[in-house]
């Protein structure tokens, strides 16, 4: 991160303890609905299914270092530990769209996005 392009928030984020970081991100999760429903079989966290794991991907490229998180539930966490930590196409490739509009909008915005 270059640190004289970046935003008051952004600053903050970056030097706040981990535990808060773990929080600001858990409530954006929330908000925006993707804490709702596990990353994999995305079935709706209910009382009985609850988050019981995290799944990141990282992209780095043109446009920068982007990071997509998941939450999973207690049976995809089992069934991707059990397949050696990997983290299915289909999340990748949801990865791989997020990124893409991403880098289109910085281009689109002349690296400002």
């Amino acid at each position: 991160m270059v640190i004289h392009e970046s935003s008051a928030s952004e600053l903050h984020l970056a030097f706040a303890p981990l535990s808060e970081v773990g929080d600001k991100l858990a409530a954006s999760m929330h908000s925006d609905g993707s804490g709702r429903q596990c990353g994999m079989c995305r079935k709706p966290f209910t009382i009985a299914r609850k988050p019981r794991g995290i799944a990141r991907v990282t992209h780095q490229g043109a446009a920068g270092v982007m990071c997509s998180t998941w939450l999973l539930c207690g049976h995809c966490k089992y069934k991707a530990s059990a397949a050696g930590g990997q983290i299915p196409d289909s999340m990748l490739a949801r990865a791989r769209k997020s990124y893409n509009a991403y880098h289109t909008l910085q281009t689109q915005s002349g690296g400002r996005a």
